[in-house]
């Protein structure tokens, strides 16, 4: 199996994500953080969910943009269910400190993840 795709979603969860932390928003350091890592992995995707008048804040943004109340786990999974990658990875707005390590860390394991099931289940292509 190839490397699998990837789409980052930073998720938009509460208005806090627009409050300042050391001259910035807490949602700019968050999408600094995954556009960072997002560029380290060949072909992966990054993307920005939240309600309408939220992402109107982000529009500048280049990246997708997904409409949905992501604090409500099955309104996002609906909204990620056309994604057309093989793994997703979710960053909550209110976890701005994430760092690029902790990133790697989580793509490793779910990459491992990944491989040991496609080995006995091939993973369908769209």
């Amino acid at each position: 199996m190839s490397a699998p795709s990837l789409k980052v979603v930073v998720a938009i969860t509460s208005p806090i994500a627009f409050h300042q932390l050391k001259n910035q928003t807490i949602l700019s350091t968050c999408i600094k953080s995954a556009q960072s890592f997002v560029a380290t992995v060949a072909g992966a995707q990054l993307a920005i969910a939240g309600s309408a008048p939220d992402l109107a804040k982000v529009a500048d943004i280049d990246c997708e943009k997904i409409v949905c109340d992501p604090s409500k786990p099955g309104e996002l999974a609906g909204a990620l269910r056309g994604a057309h990658v093989d793994l997703v990875m979710i960053q909550d707005s209110q976890r701005p400190l994430t760092n690029q390590a902790q990133f790697e860390r989580v793509y490793a394991g779910l990459v491992a993840e990944l491989m040991r099931f496609a080995q006995f289940h091939p993973l369908p292509r769209p």
